[in-house]
């Protein structure tokens, strides 16, 4: 066998690019009439192929398909006229083949700097599937290949075909570039980890990955610069949250679910720490322990009146020893009771 082509039996050889141009097309009609064409060494009648493939009418739109494949020439002196295969056999002169031109080579592609593509983003477990030949042909590109390997660097492992098809679909699919996504393994690394069972930081797993990869697209995060002030954004809120958490007596384990919406939603907020720690000590006091729905809503009552630091909360909204009262003795609900009310509400949930 010949290093760069199929040698079949009786000497009939096609090279493999032009098998790689059929197999791509995906037309078996175009397959079928190739075939029958380098059979009978270059010649071909549209009419008799279609009776002795069985093709019909469809032989026209698959010589068509081979000459958009650059497979055949255009038709003219080179094509034979109407006529059987064994008439053409018995012809005192061997006929004209039809030309084949070889295939030229395509330009490297583009630096990607296209928009991002205008049909709504598939879910994060449902990218794009990609065939070995696929992942081999982006493999080419010398980004795309030193993005892998830094990112198996970075995870200290060898990316499974699944894990290549992941990053070729953010590449490919998602539109990030190769140094936005080295950026993003970078962060979920650092920040999106897991805790082993022996208490030792674990990488986060794919589909981790994939989700904040999707969740950067959404954001529009395409280009180093705005990926880069991202991070910086999220670094400062979770060292803020961690804070809060201090403040809170929680440092031996990690929020739950709860947890981490309230901390997320007050480092957006940007409540100061002072703030936090009055809020913390308020829920305490009145409730014997840490409840974060009765902490969220102190803090967002606070919100509501513009009480943005401790000293605005001490000197607007602490409550009077007694409440004043409506006319004919009842006491005005205040901010206590109102705090007392929705306690009473959480004990009885």
């Amino acid at each position: 066998m010949k290093n760069e082509e199929y040698v079949l039996p009786g000497q009939l050889e096609i090279p493999v690019d032009k098998v790689d141009r059929l197999l791509d097309a995906g037309d078996g009609d175009a397959c079928l009439l190739y075939l029958y064409i380098l059979r009978n060494e270059g010649n071909l009648s549209l009419e008799t192929a279609g009776e002795e493939l069985g093709l019909g009418d469809r032989a026209d739109a698959a010589a068509e398909k081979l000459r958009e494949l650059g497979l055949i020439g255009s038709p003219g002196k080179r094509w034979r006229g109407k006529g059987s295969r064994s008439a053409r056999r018995s012809a005192p002169q061997p006929p004209e083949p039809v030309v084949l031109p070889e295939r030229k080579a395509e330009p490297a592609p583009p630096a990607r700097t296209e928009a991002p593509p205008e049909k709504p983003l598939r879910q994060p477990d449902r990218l794009p599937e990609y065939s070995g030949r696929e992942l081999s042909k982006m493999g080419q590109d010398p980004n795309f290949a030193a993005m892998l390997g830094e990112v198996q660097r970075q995870l200290g492992t060898i990316l499974t075909q699944s894990g290549l098809e992941a990053f070729a679909g953010f590449y490919d699919y998602l539109g990030l570039p190769p140094d936005v996504i080295t950026l993003l393994v970078g962060y979920c690394v650092q920040h999106l980890g897991r805790q082993g069972a022996d208490g030792q930081p674990r990488n986060p797993g794919l589909q981790v990955i994939k989700r904040e990869a999707y969740h950067w697209a959404e954001l529009n995060l395409r280009d180093l610069e705005a990926a880069g002030e991202y991070v910086k954004r999220m670094e400062g809120a979770k060292s803020l949250k961690g804070r809060y958490r201090a403040i809170m007596g929680l440092t031996e384990r990690g929020p739950s679910q709860t947890e981490e919406r309230c901390l997320g939603e007050w480092s957006a907020a940007g409540y100061p720490e002072e703030l936090i720690a009055e809020a913390y000590d308020r829920t305490t006091q009145k409730t014997g322990r840490l409840v974060w729905k009765y902490m969220d809503a102190i803090l967002k009552n606070w919100e509501a009146k513009g009480l943005r630091s401790l000293e605005a909360v001490r000197a607007g909204d602490t409550p009077p020893a007694r409440s004043p009262q409506h006319e004919g003795g009842e006491e005005a609900p205040g901010e206590y009771d109102r705090m007392k009310k929705y306690l009473d509400k959480l004990k009885d949930s």
